[in-house]
């Protein structure tokens, strides 16, 4: 520029989506995650908690509820403290996407997944599930959101929770 000033490109401001998920913990002391395929990234998979998007209107605990029947089949689970907090910002497809996630321990009995429920969205996106042991996570090559969930689940196991929920990273 004639003034001595760099010329910049401004990148697009991501699009916020604001989230709920759930930490699923079973009595065999299993969590549930789902393998999410990572939309143009072919043959890119992550391994996800239930959740997803908080809907108008909706507060994280109504959003986290909702999803884990949507996703599960689950009805109306006891929906424990707000453990973890997560802010990404990551490329979705071809634009970008800010995430602010919180993760809602459930504790419940054993149960058979059903997916019946998914949205047409949920179909495309989500590819299959799984319930984890924690040393199953530990050895898990595959890449866990965050990446260090095996980490960060085993003080739930143990009942220990946080005094306010952790941010987590990636």
């Amino acid at each position: 520029t004639s003034r001595g000033y760099a010329a910049t490109v401004s990148e697009p401001v991501p699009a916020a989506r604001y989230a709920a998920r759930a930490v699923v913990i079973d009595d065999a002391r299993r969590t549930l995650l789902f393998r999410a395929k990572v939309p143009g990234r072919v043959g890119r998979f992550i391994w996800i908690a239930p959740g997803g998007g908080i809907q108008e209107g909706e507060d994280e605990l109504a959003c986290v509820r909702r999803e884990l029947f949507e996703e599960t089949g689950l009805l109306d689970p006891e929906v424990g403290p707000c453990v973890w907090q997560r802010d990404h910002t990551f490329r979705w497809g071809t634009g970008m996407l800010r995430q602010v996630e919180s993760y809602f321990v459930v504790h419940t009995a054993v149960f058979e997944i059903s997916t019946e429920n998914h949205e047409e969205a949920e179909r495309e996106f989500l590819d299959t599930h799984r319930w984890f042991t924690l040393e199953e996570l530990r050895s898990h090559d595959e890449t866990l959101v965050p990446g260090n969930f095996a980490e960060l689940l085993a003080p739930l196991l143990r009942g220990e929770y946080p005094a306010n929920p952790v941010t987590v990273g990636i």
